[in-house]
């Protein structure tokens, strides 16, 4: 995967809009926003997803260029507080990702077999957002029910791009990313059982696309230790085995660390903050 650019351009670029890339108009201020502070922030949150060829989940063998992984997930905490404590039930902050397989890297060299460790590198399916290489849409809403993977796919789906949009994330530009490291056997994962491990792990650094909810944030205001490259948003994502009272339709459960930087207000004096590299070690649950 090549990722060149120049940090200092970006820098330069980052200053020039004031700190701050409101790539749309506000429809209405997300609630959300009232819980960012300036600094470096960074939302947590549960996921279900699945893995799907030509429409169709799969369950067994191995991966193949244009699967898609999709999932849906709930952030339930922003810098380690719980949402709920300042934003209670029935408030939610969602988001609806379908990643698409560009390419497979064999991480054992030579052909590639089924149970080779690889490198999934991910890139948009095509008509998903609106306009541009979306990864990811972020909805808030207060809609019941609020436990989501609890539903079927289509449901739980429905349930959350039925919501507000606020921002939508995707590649814009060479640096941009998003690539999780597993084994090339999927039936592995869907035998998981709960407490079993880690059954994937990945990384991202993406680019707001939209913004409706007006979210405060630097543009290629957060460094990348994996990219080595400035972005709008980095994490990274951990993938376990389904858990309990998810649904079935379902294959696995994850979680994501999504982090960026918030301004001060009407100012550009936190830019420095992205010189803080997020990498792959951050985790909220430790299952080993």
């Amino acid at each position: 995967m090549i990722m060149k650019y120049g940090k200092f351009a970006k820098t330069t670029l980052a200053m020039l809009v004031a700190g701050m890339a409101l790539t749309s108009a506000p429809s209405h201020a997300a609630t959300i926003n009232t819980l960012f502070t300036p600094g470096i922030n960074t939302i947590q949150d549960s996921d279900a997803e699945r893995i799907l060829r030509d429409g169709a989940a799969l369950t067994s063998g191995g991966y193949a260029e244009g699967d898609v992984i999709q999932s849906i997930l709930r952030f339930d905490t922003v810098n380690s507080g719980s949402i709920g404590d300042s934003l209670p039930f029935p408030y939610q902050l969602n988001a609806f990702s379908q990643l698409r397989i560009v390419s497979i890297v064999d991480l054992n060299g030579g052909t590639l077999d089924l149970g080779d460790s690889i490198r999934l590198i991910f890139g948009a399916v095509a008509g998903f957002g609106n306009g541009g290489d979306v990864l990811a849409q972020l909805y808030e809403g207060s809609a019941v029910p609020s436990n989501n993977f609890s539903q079927t796919a289509a449901t739980g789906i429905a349930n959350i791009t039925g919501q507000t949009l606020i921002g939508e994330l995707g590649l814009n530009g060479i640096d941009d990313f998003w690539f999780a490291d597993t084994i090339n056997d999927i039936s592995i994962l869907a035998a998981a059982t709960p407490g079993g491990g880690q059954a994937a792990q990945g990384a991202f650094g993406l680019t707001f696309l939209s913004n409706d909810g007006g979210i405060p944030f630097i543009s290629n205001g957060i460094f990348s230790a994996v990219s080595g490259q400035f972005h709008d948003v980095v994490g990274d994502a951990s993938v376990y085995a389904r858990e309990v009272g998810t649904h079935s339709d379902w294959l696995l459960s994850s979680n994501l660390n999504a982090s960026f930087a918030v301004p001060e207000p009407a100012t550009i004096g936190l830019l420095g903050l992205g010189l803080l590299g997020i990498g792959l070690g951050k985790r909220r649950r430790q299952q080993a």
